[in-house]
């Protein structure tokens, strides 16, 4: 009897379980039935969990710094990956900065930078020059951020201060953009190059940009977001001036600006979730040799398809004529009614009370809608 195989490549369910945890739960549950081979290989845009997904996939060592946090006097262990093998440190930039370490009455993105990561960077470079660690690269997912800086944060690590009309240094808080004339920077050298995986190709301004798009929800005020876009406005037409921005550069709003500030600045490499996604984590080949495709994240709306994993998977999926189970806690109608028709949608929260109870009893969720999926296999 030919056996069916599943392909199991979930993202991470933001603010409950990782996309590792997700995958494993769900292998478990399809493992019971022998009719069934499953290929467990969990997905990251740069976003939440994107260290345990690259730490599964590349068999990463872990390393711990201590950073100080962005939003006390505290230091918090940081977890990396490392690969020997390969001279990489992979770096989840939301374990630094992310929504997921700082509670929702502290979020500010007009106040906050960035500079956590920029510290991690920092050590990380003393360790790489001391021979602690051989690293050639540096991968940094991005997505989750807390912040809008425009990466100013990271390279005020490095040195970089903002300027008003009178010469006088500026804290470097994105409230503070609006009042800069001028940026004091000189590039350091680095013992290794960096490269961003964004979870998002939306440009950097306007209506479908990073202030407009994402600031509300990491806890900026509606009457703030004028102020934020005008600041970040101003240093992009600075960093202009100063002939930083050829003509043909794409300015992306991926974590708050983050990556397109460390491509301006430290020469980074900017690498689409896309390109991460079926290359580098092989998924284009398990898409290919699987009967049936495996989805989730925690909500599916419409960033969700703004080239993040799951919308990603659906798109490249139609053209291979295969089923698709897209689970999710909950996801909008709009949206709903833009799948193909080869995409079954199940949200978690139809087996309970509420979205706050779904996402307690995820892992009785996850039984729950693992059972639905095999009663429709059939």
């Amino acid at each position: 009897m030919n056996k069916i195989r599943i392909l199991l490549a979930p993202n991470s369910f933001k603010e409950s379980k990782d996309a590792v945890f997700i995958a494993a739960s769900l292998q478990k549950h399809f493992s019971v039935n022998p009719s069934i081979e499953i290929i467990n290989s969990p997905v990251s845009d740069g976003g939440d969990g994107f260290l345990n997904v690259c730490s599964k996939k590349f068999l990463l060592k872990p390393l711990t710094y201590y950073v100080k946090s962005i939003y006390s006097d505290t230091l918090n262990e940081v977890i990396v990956g490392y690969s020997r093998e390969s001279k990489a440190v992979y770096i989840e930039s939301a374990d630094l900065i992310g929504m997921k370490i700082v509670p929702g009455q502290f979020r500010n993105p007009a106040k906050f930078n960035s500079k956590p990561l920029g510290e991690l960077l920092k050590l990380i470079k003393s360790d790489v020059q001391s021979s602690k660690i051989l690293a050639s690269k540096i991968i940094i997912g991005v997505g989750g951020t807390c912040t809008n800086d425009l990466g100013l944060g990271v390279c005020e690590s490095f040195g970089l201060q903002i300027m008003d009309e009178n010469n006088r240094k500026i804290k470097l808080e994105p409230k503070n953009f609006i009042k800069a004339v001028k940026l004091n920077w000189r590039k350091p050298c680095l013992p290794f190059s960096i490269e961003t995986v964004i979870d998002v190709e939306n440009p950097l301004l306007g209506e479908l940009g990073a202030i407009k798009m994402f600031s509300e929800q990491k806890g900026a005020k509606p009457s703030e977001l004028d102020l934020l876009e005008k600041g970040f406005t101003n240093i992009i037409n600075i960093i202009k001036d100063n002939g930083m921005i050829p003509g043909s550069n794409n300015l992306f709003g991926a974590g708050g600006g983050l990556a397109t500030g460390l491509s301006l600045f430290l020469n980074a490499s900017i690498k689409p979730a896309k390109d991460f996604i079926f290359k580098d984590l092989e998924l284009t080949t398990y898409m290919n040799f699987a009967d049936v495709i495996i989805v989730g994240e925690g909500k599916f709306d419409k960033q969700s398809l703004l080239n993040k994993a799951t919308g990603l998977i659906i798109n490249n999926s139609e053209s291979l004529n295969k089923k698709i189970f897209l689970i999710c806690g909950e996801a909008e109608h709009t949206v709903k009614e833009l799948l193909p028709d080869n995409v079954t949608v199940l949200e978690l929260t139809k087996y309970f009370n509420s979205v706050k109870e779904s996402i307690d009893k995820i892992e009785l969720g996850l039984e729950l809608v693992s059972r639905e999926i095999l009663l429709n296999l059939h």
